[in-house]
């Protein structure tokens, strides 16, 4: 059994299967079978990689007043306000503010 044939019967016997916090969990528990329960911990890492989100990193592109600019690239814990904010502690008023409203 693949790991998309788990999701599959878990769906058909009501279970939805998530992550949080890099655990795979089920809810409602209860309704797994034994058989379903063993697959589970079998592929659980397989699971994991299909069931969680992919991360995406922040990209903001900036300009200054002398039109200058570029492109910032994140990693994987920043959020485009997050580097917003960093050029702005950078370039200050240099920063061309009609970008980022």
């Amino acid at each position: 059994m693949d790991s998309k044939t788990i999701l599959n019967q878990a769906l058909t016997l009501g279970v939805t299967l998530y992550t949080q916090g890099g655990k795979l969990l089920a809810r409602p528990a209860q309704c797994l079978t034994d058989e379903l329960r063993a697959a589970i911990k079998s592929h659980k890492t397989e699971l994991l990689e299909l069931l969680t989100p992919k991360q995406k990193r922040a990209i903001v592109r900036f300009k200054l007043l002398n039109g200058q600019g570029g492109v910032v690239i994140g990693d994987d814990t920043d959020t485009p306000e997050s580097l917003i904010d960093d050029l702005r502690f950078k370039f200050g008023n240099r920063l061309d503010p009609s970008l980022f409203n």
